[in-house]
């Protein structure tokens, strides 16, 4: 088993697939918040719309478990 909550799709960038260490404790179907928040770190991280980009701060609230599922990502910039 992978230590990690996604693996990168190799058929198609963007989308990671979920592994088990996904699955929060109420369901097999369902997650916690922490891996999704994790996996949109992950990209925001990486998102360099200018040079001297840094992000300040990110806040993630969850209101009930998510569906359990692999997560398709696409970055886009707002902006200045």
């Amino acid at each position: 088993m992978s230590d990690a909550f996604y693996l990168p799709d190799p058929d198609q960038p963007g989308r990671f697939l979920s592994t088990e260490l996904t699955r929060g404790p109420w369901s097999p179907d369902a997650q916690h918040a922490g891996p999704p928040s994790a996996l949109l770190g992950h990209v925001i991280e990486r998102c360099e719309p200018r040079p001297g980009f840094q992000v300040g701060r990110v806040a993630v609230e969850g209101e009930s478990a998510a569906l359990r599922r692999d997560e398709a990502v696409r970055k886009s910039y707002l902006g200045y």
